[in-house]
């Protein structure tokens, strides 16, 4: 178990960590909804970049990796429709409160008792080495036809015939037939060629798990969390340190690389020394950085 914190900008930070290297990203970003409240420090509650939050979040995730991350409305409608098109919105948790978290309004508008937890899966669907892709440009290249010349006799799909790009794929049984009748090469047999796009496939899926795990006699999750929050002053919006865990043992395995972009007071990391997952923290806030480093630093002197 390794833990690796950074201490600046998250979106500049997260630039160190190569691409494909992490396995789940759990992370509370800034709503900036605290920002204007009397007697509250909120000077970090700004939101960041959505677009750029994203592209980094693909880039550092393996395939089918998890990101997690906490909001409230009208902030989560805003994450999940700014998802990046290779990451997904997957589904929605709620974690429901022991008390609504601030009397703010409460006269006007319900108390709000809940906070939602969104879930993205990076889709794995980077098909740059498939094993059919060169047998596709050599026979195109023996029928004497270009790519362009192929897109307009059978329609924009046969682009991912012939790509250098991530989305390959293999033609369906009548594209098939009309790529065979159209230039007399492409030969194999769609059964053929089928049976080898699903092993690659299938060989994909195996290297790079999609991680749901249920708990020991359980045949389900609820997407409804009940938590108490841990009270400790440490962190306006801080986490319980039962429900990071519960998320960390269900979205992750045992060694996982976890990164936490904007770790506040260091829940995350506590959990991941706890559970023994790699952990990867960046805060930009001085002293939230200072009290996340003395909380994992507690924990890992508590694990050994």
């Amino acid at each position: 178990m390794s833990v690796v914190l950074m201490h600046g900008d998250c979106l500049e930070k997260m630039k160190n960590l190569p691409d494909g290297a992490i396995d789940l990203i759990l992370t509370d970003p800034p709503y900036g909804t605290i920002k204007g409240m009397t007697g509250i420090r909120a000077d970090w509650d700004t939101p960041i970049d959505f677009n750029k939050m994203f592209a980094e979040c693909f880039r550092v995730l393996r395939p089918n990796g998890v990101l997690i991350l906490f909001g409230q409305e009208p902030f989560t409608s805003k994450l999940i429709l700014g998802a990046h098109g290779s990451l997904p919105f997957s589904h929605r948790l709620n974690w429901v409160k022991e008390h609504f978290a601030t009397a703010f309004n409460v006269s006007k508008v319900p108390a709000n008792y809940t906070e939602d937890i969104v879930v993205y899966y990076k889709r794995c669907d980077d098909f740059r080495d498939h094993p059919l892709k060169p047998w596709f440009d050599a026979e195109l290249v023996k029928s004497g036809f270009t790519r362009s010349q192929m897109v307009k006799k059978l329609g924009s799909s046969a682009g991912h015939y012939f790509t250098d790009g991530r989305q390959f794929s293999i033609p369906s049984e009548s594209k098939l037939q009309l790529l065979q009748y159209e230039t007399g090469y492409f030969k194999r047999s769609y059964a053929d060629l089928k049976a080898v796009d699903m092993d690659y496939r299938n060989r994909l899926r195996q290297r790079w798990p999609r991680v749901f795990n249920l708990a020991p006699g359980k045949k389900f999750k609820s997407n409804i969390l009940y938590y108490k929050r841990d009270l400790t002053g440490l962190h306006p919006t801080q986490k319980p340190l039962a429900l990071i865990k519960d998320l960390l043992f269900t979205y992750s395995a045992p060694n996982s690389k976890v990164l936490d972009f904007t770790m506040g007071s260091g829940t995350t990391g506590v959990g991941c020394v706890e559970m023994g997952r790699d952990f990867y923290g960046i805060e930009k806030d001085d002293m939230f950085f200072t009290t996340a480093e003395n909380r994992i630093n507690t924990a890992m002197s508590a694990s050994r």
